[in-house]
């Protein structure tokens, strides 16, 4: 298994990095799905208040995200 870590915000300075005074967007929905899967394997996760996430996936393949 593999964790995946991230954070959803505005980036109103267009540089990548989360700071002070960009807005966190929390409550969105995080899709994954694994590629070359039939049945398709979908998992999801929703961000906190803070737009973080963190998903526990099966390691080994590769995995699609979506919001």
């Amino acid at each position: 298994m593999k964790t995946v870590r991230g954070r959803l915000y505005c980036d109103t300075n267009g540089n990548g990095t989360f700071e002070q005074g960009e807005t966190p967007l929390s409550n969105l929905e995080v899709k994954f799905t694994r590629v070359d899967s039939v049945p398709p394997d979908v998992r999801t996760v929703t961000t906190g208040a803070d737009g973080t996430f963190s998903k526990l996936l099966p390691a080994g393949f590769e995995w699609n995200a979506e919001v």
